[in-house]
């Protein structure tokens, strides 16, 4: 992934403004990208503020032991990469529509209560469909507009599952993408910064918040149909 986007970076600055004009019409939009954000870190926020920031102490089975865990944490799940799919519509005059779907954040949070013995493990996963507006300055495409996020959440306490539910919730996305034409279709390297509002997770038996916001740089392409 890295190598690619030194690739892109190192095209796109060498490119002539009149070679990422984008194709007018329709034309579809496909690509990778790195996410960096999510909820996590609001989780353990929450957590903490639960009471649920403990440090479970260190567990011994017959010749296994396992070291103490500092609670609350969270991990990302896989490798945060993001995939883009979806259309864009170039209109004559320098602006542009696009929706594009992706996935999102994948991972978990977890906290721990010495009293009680308590384990709370909250996972998630998210998938978006994002519409932006977009202008055209040379190669240069600026972006911004609304972000639905289906994100899945998946309560668990103490190894048994309390809840799992999807919930909806919009926000917003600001981005900047640059093009350079090569053969047959257009590539872009894309950044922008996703921000969406507090969720309550009391419906899911937890009393707990989670702020979604995120930071994406990633590679598109598109065919050069025309222009």
């Amino acid at each position: 992934m890295q190598g690619l986007l030194t690739v892109a970076v190192a095209a796109l600055s060498i490119a002539a403004p009149a070679a990422g004009q984008g194709s007018h019409g329709l034309t579809f939009v496909a690509g990778v990208g790195y996410e960096r954000g999510g909820p996590g870190p609001s989780l353990v926020e929450s957590l903490e503020a639960a009471d649920l920031g403990d440090t479970r102490p260190e567990r011994c089975y017959v010749q296994t032991c396992v070291e103490a865990v500092e609670h609350p944490f969270y991990f990302d799940d896989g490798l945060n990469v993001v995939a883009f799919i979806g259309a864009r519509y170039r209109f004559p005059a320098p602006f542009s529509l696009e929706l594009i779907g992706s996935n999102g954040q994948r991972g978990h949070a977890e906290g721990f209560n010495m009293d009680t013995k308590e384990t709370l493990i909250v996972s998630y996963a998210s998938f978006m469909l994002t519409a932006t507006g977009g202008v055209h300055l040379g190669p240069l495409r600026l972006e911004a507009g609304p972000v639905l996020n289906q994100i899945l959440w998946e309560t668990t306490r103490n190894s048994d599952k309390l809840r799992e539910q999807g919930k909806p919730v919009f926000g917003t996305v600001v981005g900047a993408s640059g093009s350079i034409r090569i053969s047959e279709v257009y590539l872009s390297l894309r950044a922008g910064v996703r921000q969406f509002p507090t969720i309550d997770l009391r419906d899911l038996g937890v009393p707990l918040e989670a702020e979604y916001s995120s930071f994406y740089v990633g590679v598109t392409v598109l065919p050069a149909l025309s222009g």
